[in-house]
C-alpha cells in the first residue's frame, strides 16, 4: 500500500481536481452507507453492469446504461474498497494533475474509467454482475504516474 512518494508539488497550485474526486467518492460512499435499505436498488441503478451495456439488459433501470460508464467509479463495495481506491489517488493523483493540469487530468480520469468499464464488458459481454469503484481509473493513474515519474521514490506499508 503506498503512503507518499517523495515528489513535492513544484506548482503552487493545488490538487484541486484530485481532492474533489476523493470528496466526491466519500460523499457518494457515506451517502449511500446511510440511506435505507429500500434506496439500495436506486444506488445498485449507477451501477455498471455489462449486459445492460451490450443491448441484452437483465435488469431494466431508470438510469441510462451509458450513464452507468461515469457514475459506477463513485459507487464502492465497501469501506476497504474505498480506502485503498482513495489512498493511491491521493499519492499518485496529485502528481499526475500537476502534469496534465487540471482539465486534462479529469477528462483522463474519467476516460480511463470509461476504458476500464467498456474492457470488463468486452471480456464478459452478458454478464449481470456490477461492476462499481475508481480501480479502473485509478489504474489509467497509476499508469500516467509511471510514465511522468519514472524514477519517483514511493514508500509503502508492508504488513
Amino acid at each position: 500500500m503506498p503512503l507518499w512518494d517523495d515528489s513535492p508539488l513544484k506548482l503552487p497550485k493545488l490538487p484541486l481536481v484530485t481532492w474533489g474526486l476523493i470528496v466526491a467518492n466519500i460523499v457518494v460512499f457515506v451517502v449511500e452507507a446511510a440511506a435505507p435499505a429500500s434506496w439500495q436498488a436506486a444506488f445498485d441503478a449507477f451501477a455498471m453492469t455489462p449486459a445492460n451495456i451490450t443491448g441484452a439488459p437483465i435488469n431494466l433501470t431508470p438510469v441510462p446504461p451509458y450513464l452507468t460508464l461515469v457514475s459506477y467509479m463513485f459507487l464502492h463495495a465497501n469501506f476497504w474498497h474505498l480506502a485503498g481506491n482513495m489512498i493511491f489517488l491521493w499519492v499518485f493523483g496529485d502528481d499526475v494533475e500537476e502534469a496534465m493540469g487540471p482539465l486534462r487530468f479529469i477528462a483522463f480520469y474519467i476516460g480511463r474509467g470509461i476504458v476500464a468499464a467498456l474492457a470488463f464488458t468486452a471480456t464478459a459481454p452478458h454478464s449481470q454482475l456490477p461492476l462499481v469503484g475508481a480501480s479502473g481509473a485509478i489504474a489509467g493513474v497509476l499508469a500516467a504516474y509511471l510514465m511522468f515519474r519514472p524514477c519517483q521514490k514511493v514508500s509503502v506499508f508492508v504488513p
